[in-house]
């Protein structure tokens, strides 16, 4: 076969062949990237998806943790919270003899020196029989003490035996009251 076209002719039929083939070879390209973008974006779904069911997996197991974890802890408060509530019940059962004890100090008058304290319960709840033994330098400071004693609302049926009145100076005296403890 005699190829009778002119050589322009022959040049735009070998472009456009050389352009189908170029085009056909971009096509093929095209499909590959276009198939390998597809194959990557699948693989990216598939991963993030599995990813977000593990991490589901993980807070529900967190939250199981916690809630355990929760349940201790709550239950440690808890056992915690007795011991304090059968703390303060026994404190508050028990007498306050330090505050008893500061008071009869703050009730002293200068002059008055005390040898003994004692404390006996009586039958009554919280209610005492106290004995107070000591030395003054002047009946005036047992006078006052024993006043002073005498004001105390917790205090009652004070007695001074009649010995301690006899002197004036250096007095031994006892002092025998009922006392309230709150």
């Amino acid at each position: 076969m005699i190829n009778l076209l002119p050589p322009a002719e022959k040049n735009n039929i070998l472009m456009e062949e050389k352009l189908k083939l170029i085009l056909i070879f971009g096509l093929f390209i095209f499909t590959f990237f276009l198939s390998l973008i597809l194959i990557f974006l699948s693989i990216r779904v598939t991963l993030f998806s599995q990813l977000a069911a593990q991490k589901i997996v993980l807070d529900r197991k967190e939250k199981e943790f916690n809630e355990e974890e929760f349940k201790i802890f709550k239950n440690e408060i808890n056992q915690k919270n007795q011991l304090l509530r059968d703390l303060q019940l026994f404190y508050r059962q028990k007498n306050d003899f330090s505050g008893f004890l500061v008071k009869i100090y703050d009730l002293l008058p200068k002059n008055v020196f005390l040898n003994e304290i004692s404390v006996s319960p009586l039958s009554q709840d919280k209610q005492f029989q106290v004995s107070i033994s000591g030395f003054a330098l002047l009946i005036e400071d047992v006078i006052e003490f024993r006043e002073k004693i005498k004001q105390e609302k917790n205090f009652s049926q004070i007695y001074i035996p009649s010995s301690t009145w006899v002197k004036n100076k250096e007095v031994d005296f006892n002092i025998t009251f009922q006392a309230q403890f709150k």
